[in-house]
Parts: C-alpha cells; sequence; structure tokens
C-alpha cells in the first residue's frame, strides 16, 4: 500500500540484471545498457522514464505517466522481440491503479508479441475491477476453487511428518479446503505436536500463524519485527 509500481520495479530490476542493493542510478544505468543491447537507439530516454518506479522521477505528473507507460511498451516489445518473455504479477489484487492501467492499457495490447502475462489475485481484484483484461481478446481467467476434502486430506498427509499422519483428516476438516490453510495448520502440527495433538488446532489462518510465532524465541521474534518495521 502507498508504494506505486512496486511490482513494476521488480520486473525492471530483473530486466536490467540488476540485484534489490542496486541503487537507482546503477538500475538506471544497466537498463539503458539493456536496451542498447536491445537495439533501442533512444536507450538512455527509455531507461531515464523506465527509472521513474523506482524513485528515480517525482512520480506523479501526467507527462511522466505517459512517457512511463510508452517506455514500458518499448522494453516489453524489445525483450519479447529477443526470445519469449514472461511476465509474472503475484497479488495483484494489492496492486496501485495506475500499475493495474500500465498492465491493461500497454502489457496486454501487445497482441503480436510472444508474450505471457500472469497475475494472480483473490477474488478481491474482480470485484474492484470487474473488467480487468477484458480488452484484450487473448485473455484467459482461471477460477481456483477450494480443494475437495480428499484432496485437502492427501495434501496434509503430504505435509506431515509420518508419525503425525494420522492428523490429516483433521487439518482437511479445519481448513476447509484452503490449501494456505491446510499448509499452516501442518507446519503448526510439525512446531509443536503434542499441541496439536491433543486437539488444539487453530480454527483460522491468522491464528495458525500466531500460534507458530508464539513458539519462536525472543530473538527471532524481535528480529521478525524490526524486519516488517
Amino acid at each position: 500500500r502507498g508504494i506505486a509500481f512496486w511490482a513494476l520495479g521488480e520486473v525492471l530490476r530483473s530486466a536490467a540484471g540488476a540485484n534489490a542493493a542496486a541503487s537507482v542510478g546503477e538500475v538506471r544505468i544497466a537498463l539503458a545498457d539493456r536496451l542498447t543491447e536491445l537495439g533501442a537507439a533512444d536507450a538512455a530516454r527509455l531507461a531515464e522514464a523506465l527509472a521513474v518506479p523506482l524513485g528515480g522521477g517525482s512520480d506523479g505528473a501526467a507527462g511522466e505517466g505517459q512517457a512511463l507507460k510508452r517506455a514500458w511498451r518499448r522494453l516489453v516489445a524489445l525483450l519479447a522481440a529477443e526470445r519469449p518473455l514472461v511476465i509474472g504479477l503475484d497479488d495483484a489484487h494489492w496492486a496501485d491503479d495506475g500499475l493495474l492501467d500500465l498492465i491493461e492499457e500497454v502489457t496486454l495490447g501487445l497482441e503480436e508479441a510472444p508474450l505471457l502475462v500472469l497475475c494472480t489475485s483473490r477474488p478481491e481484484l474482480v470485484e474492484r475491477r470487474p473488467g480487468f483484461g477484458s480488452t484484450a481478446p487473448n485473455v484467459t481467467r482461471i477460477e481456483l476453487r477450494l480443494l475437495s476434502y480428499a484432496a485437502t486430506a492427501e495434501l496434509a498427509t503430504a505435509l506431515l511428518p509420518e508419525d503425525a499422519r494420522a492428523l490429516a483428516p483433521n487439518v482437511a476438516a479445519t481448513s476447509g479446503g484452503n490449501p494456505f490453510f491446510a499448509e499452516e495448520v501442518s507446519c503448526r502440527i510439525i512446531d509443536d505436536p503434542e499441541a496439536a495433538g491433543g486437539g488444539a488446532l487453530p480454527e483460522t489462518v491468522q491464528a495458525a500463524i500466531s500460534a507458530r510465532l508464539d513458539l519462536l524465541r525472543p530473538t527471532e521474534k524481535r528480529a521478525i519485527q524490526y524486519a516488517a518495521v
């Protein structure tokens, strides 16, 4: 929240071959070099526009927004021309509207490029933007439903150690077909088999994670709190 185009920044770092510790200036230079390799005569100008999501500009002016869209389209087209390209956007329901507009208006409009854009999200994205991606002719929406009881029990069996697999049906019943919940409950059993064996399985994902956090040493808890800040 409040960090516009964060996912785009990660894509740009990857395209430039820069690591997470690289400064904005270093990423901009690396992007310019990469764009030059791809045949862009205006590589420096494109890199300057692309650096806005990384903190390289004022991020908000209308002119910058249009320049970013043009530069993003050029970058994606050039990368896809070199070889088939996949862009992944996880948890798109958290994305800023500006980023969703960029993906929808620019990236999905490259119909001739060998490009796959994979967006994963919770149902909130569809509730917020029912028509997301509908303007492109080649968009497929796949809705993942809850796992069946049998499939959840099979997942829990695979996750649990052999001496705790008898609890797999309990995990399946508690998680209600949510694979992430089943994983967290299984981890809770692994972390504290005595408590779980007594029937004290968490009833929500939050409770499962909270119970696992409670088992951490004070130094580990402080490290997590520091990382969150």
